[in-house]
């Protein structure tokens, strides 16, 4: 390994944080600055459906990270500590993963899924609100819920 990427794995929690804030940034100046979209007076075409969901993903990277960075770090961590700092703690895939999550979370909750696996989540999240909020945590990954045994019982039809 170089001096210099030594000296960066030594500073890793230092350049967590920053990436993170400077991610959280980045992503509010894009929606800030309007997202690619056209100005709201005299807007003759709607946007494209591709940049909306760019501009929704990046709108919930914004929102997600400042929330999420305590449980990041506390990750990265505990990484450190377990592996002795011999390699740098995979945060990026964490986040990635967390993010994914929160994305599918939020898509249940505000959007009408149209595969069959989707409806399926959605069926199964919307249990876990109106039904039992004791059961069906495995929100985008039910099958912790078989694992920890709170996945929902099926009632007789």
């Amino acid at each position: 390994m170089s001096a210099f990427a030594e000296r960066i794995a030594k500073r890793s929690r230092v350049v967590t944080v920053v990436a993170l804030a400077g991610l959280a940034m980045l992503s509010w100046v894009y929606i800030l600055s309007g997202a690619g979209l056209p100005t709201m007076s005299g807007m003759a075409a709607s946007p494209s459906f591709a940049t909306i969901t760019f501009m929704w993903w990046v709108m919930m990277i914004g929102m997600m990270i400042p929330a999420a960075s305590p449980t990041i770090l506390l990750y990265a961590h505990v990484h450190r500590h377990s592996n002795g700092a011999k390699s740098p703690p995979p945060t990026a895939a964490f986040l990635a993963g967390y993010l994914a999550y929160d994305m599918i979370h939020y898509a249940l909750h505000h959007h009408t899924p149209r595969t069959r696996a989707g409806k399926w989540l959605r069926e199964l999240h919307m249990r876990h609100h109106f039904q039992d909020d004791e059961r069906g945590f495995g929100i985008s990954a039910p099958y912790w819920d078989r694992v920890f045994g709170t996945m929902h019982v099926r009632r007789g039809r």
